[in-house]
Protein backbone atom coordinates (compact mmCIF):
# COMPACT_ATOMS: atom_id res chain seq x y z
CA UNK A 1 0.00 0.00 0.00
CA UNK A 2 2.82 2.33 0.61
CA UNK A 3 3.89 2.11 -2.69
CA UNK A 4 0.84 2.43 -4.60
CA UNK A 5 0.82 6.01 -2.64
CA UNK A 6 4.19 6.45 -4.06
CA UNK A 7 3.05 6.80 -7.25
CA UNK A 8 0.05 9.91 -6.04
CA UNK A 9 3.07 11.34 -4.48
CA UNK A 10 5.36 11.39 -7.69
CA UNK A 11 1.95 12.38 -9.75
CA UNK A 12 1.65 15.60 -7.68
CA UNK A 13 5.55 16.38 -6.82
CA UNK A 14 6.46 15.84 -10.32
CA UNK A 15 6.51 19.17 -11.30
CA UNK A 16 8.67 20.45 -8.37
CA UNK A 17 12.38 20.50 -9.91
CA UNK A 18 13.29 23.71 -8.37
CA UNK A 19 13.64 22.17 -4.69
CA UNK A 20 17.29 21.04 -4.40
CA UNK A 21 17.61 17.62 -4.00
CA UNK A 22 19.88 15.77 -1.23
CA UNK A 23 22.38 14.24 -2.21
CA UNK A 24 22.23 10.53 -2.69
CA UNK A 25 25.18 9.20 -1.26
CA UNK A 26 27.48 6.60 -2.21
CA UNK A 27 28.67 2.93 -1.42
CA UNK A 28 31.72 4.24 0.20
CA UNK A 29 29.33 5.80 3.34
CA UNK A 30 26.00 3.44 2.88
CA UNK A 31 23.19 4.86 3.96
CA UNK A 32 21.42 2.84 6.97
CA UNK A 33 18.67 1.17 6.29
CA UNK A 34 15.01 2.86 7.41
CA UNK A 35 12.38 0.74 8.86
CA UNK A 36 10.62 -0.69 5.83
CA UNK A 37 12.34 1.02 2.81
CA UNK A 38 13.40 -0.79 -0.18
CA UNK A 39 17.20 -0.50 -1.21
CA UNK A 40 17.90 0.68 -4.52
CA UNK A 41 21.51 1.19 -6.19
CA UNK A 42 21.94 3.49 -9.09
CA UNK A 43 25.12 2.18 -11.20
CA UNK A 44 25.68 5.33 -12.71
CA UNK A 45 28.40 8.18 -13.16
CA UNK A 46 25.27 10.52 -14.73
CA UNK A 47 24.85 12.68 -12.05
CA UNK A 48 21.50 13.87 -14.02
CA UNK A 49 20.16 10.15 -13.77
CA UNK A 50 21.36 10.18 -10.04
CA UNK A 51 19.35 13.11 -9.53
CA UNK A 52 16.02 12.02 -11.38
CA UNK A 53 16.32 8.76 -9.13
CA UNK A 54 16.54 11.01 -6.10
CA UNK A 55 13.01 12.86 -7.22
CA UNK A 56 11.48 9.66 -8.70
CA UNK A 57 11.74 7.53 -5.28
CA UNK A 58 10.74 9.18 -2.02
CA UNK A 59 13.25 8.54 1.06
CA UNK A 60 10.64 7.71 3.01
CA UNK A 61 10.02 4.53 1.32
CA UNK A 62 13.63 4.17 -0.66
CA UNK A 63 17.20 4.21 0.53
CA UNK A 64 19.09 5.13 -2.66
CA UNK A 65 22.93 4.49 -3.09
CA UNK A 66 24.58 5.42 -6.18
CA UNK A 67 28.16 4.09 -7.63
CA UNK A 68 30.58 4.63 -10.61
CA UNK A 69 29.34 1.52 -13.59
CA UNK A 70 32.09 -0.37 -13.67
CA UNK A 71 32.86 -4.14 -12.86
CA UNK A 72 34.90 -2.68 -9.81
CA UNK A 73 31.78 -1.89 -8.35
CA UNK A 74 29.94 -5.19 -8.37
CA UNK A 75 31.88 -5.99 -5.12
CA UNK A 76 29.78 -3.77 -3.35
CA UNK A 77 27.10 -4.81 -4.45
CA UNK A 78 26.92 -7.14 -1.60
CA UNK A 79 27.29 -5.13 0.90
CA UNK A 80 24.72 -2.61 0.24
CA UNK A 81 21.83 -5.54 -0.72
CA UNK A 82 19.98 -3.87 -2.70
CA UNK A 83 16.27 -4.81 -3.59
CA UNK A 84 16.97 -3.58 -6.78
CA UNK A 85 19.28 -2.30 -9.19
CA UNK A 86 19.08 0.60 -12.13
CA UNK A 87 21.77 0.13 -14.00
CA UNK A 88 22.64 3.00 -16.63
CA UNK A 89 23.55 1.98 -19.82
CA UNK A 90 26.06 3.86 -21.84
CA UNK A 91 28.08 3.19 -24.98
CA UNK A 92 31.25 4.54 -23.00
CA UNK A 93 31.59 0.94 -20.94
CA UNK A 94 30.39 -2.09 -21.30
CA UNK A 95 27.17 -2.13 -19.68
CA UNK A 96 26.69 -5.86 -21.24
CA UNK A 97 29.63 -7.10 -18.84
CA UNK A 98 28.37 -5.56 -15.47
CA UNK A 99 25.04 -7.10 -16.19
CA UNK A 100 26.63 -10.17 -16.90
CA UNK A 101 28.73 -10.20 -13.96
CA UNK A 102 25.89 -8.73 -11.77
CA UNK A 103 23.67 -11.97 -12.83
CA UNK A 104 26.37 -14.17 -11.85
CA UNK A 105 26.51 -13.13 -8.68
CA UNK A 106 22.88 -12.65 -7.61
CA UNK A 107 20.45 -14.16 -10.24
CA UNK A 108 17.40 -13.39 -8.55
CA UNK A 109 18.26 -9.66 -7.76
CA UNK A 110 16.17 -7.24 -10.19
CA UNK A 111 17.57 -5.15 -13.00
CA UNK A 112 16.19 -1.99 -14.96
CA UNK A 113 18.78 -0.92 -17.43
CA UNK A 114 18.25 2.68 -18.20
CA UNK A 115 19.30 2.95 -21.72
CA UNK A 116 20.18 6.10 -24.09
CA UNK A 117 21.77 3.92 -26.62
CA UNK A 118 21.37 4.81 -30.65
CA UNK A 119 20.74 1.17 -31.19
CA UNK A 120 17.52 0.15 -28.57
CA UNK A 121 16.29 -2.67 -30.24
CA UNK A 122 20.36 -4.37 -30.02
CA UNK A 123 20.66 -2.65 -26.60
CA UNK A 124 16.79 -4.56 -25.34
CA UNK A 125 18.17 -7.61 -27.37
CA UNK A 126 21.37 -8.15 -25.16
CA UNK A 127 19.95 -7.01 -22.19
CA UNK A 128 17.16 -9.32 -22.24
CA UNK A 129 19.34 -12.32 -23.14
CA UNK A 130 21.42 -11.33 -19.98
CA UNK A 131 18.57 -11.46 -17.53
CA UNK A 132 17.80 -7.83 -17.45
CA UNK A 133 14.22 -7.41 -15.75
CA UNK A 134 13.10 -4.49 -17.93
CA UNK A 135 15.02 -1.88 -20.23
CA UNK A 136 13.40 1.40 -20.56
CA UNK A 137 14.69 4.43 -22.63
CA UNK A 138 16.12 7.45 -21.56
CA UNK A 139 14.33 10.14 -21.07
CA UNK A 140 12.28 8.07 -18.41
CA UNK A 141 8.96 9.30 -17.49
CA UNK A 142 9.23 8.86 -13.39
CA UNK A 143 5.52 7.37 -13.24
CA UNK A 144 6.69 4.45 -15.71
CA UNK A 145 10.33 3.85 -14.10
CA UNK A 146 8.27 4.38 -10.32
CA UNK A 147 5.10 1.61 -11.94
CA UNK A 148 7.72 -0.57 -12.76
CA UNK A 149 10.21 -0.77 -9.43
CA UNK A 150 7.08 -1.37 -8.25
CA UNK A 151 5.85 -4.50 -10.06
CA UNK A 152 9.62 -5.55 -9.92
CA UNK A 153 9.55 -5.18 -6.28
CA UNK A 154 6.14 -6.77 -5.57
CA UNK A 155 5.69 -10.39 -4.14
CA UNK A 156 5.44 -13.10 -7.43
CA UNK A 157 2.23 -13.74 -6.31
CA UNK A 158 0.95 -10.47 -6.93
CA UNK A 159 2.73 -10.17 -10.10
CA UNK A 160 1.05 -12.80 -11.76
CA UNK A 161 -2.08 -11.84 -10.43
CA UNK A 162 -1.57 -8.56 -12.05
CA UNK A 163 -0.51 -9.72 -15.36
CA UNK A 164 -3.47 -11.81 -15.27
Amino acid sequence: KRLSNTLETVLTTAGDDDEEQPDTGTLAALPIRSQNARRLLLLSDDELASRSVSRTFPQAVFDIANAPATIAALGLVRDYDPDLVLLDWKSGYSGADILAELKIRQPDLPVIVLSDATDEDRVRRVAGALGADAVLSKPVSQLLLLAKAHELLSPPLLRVAASA
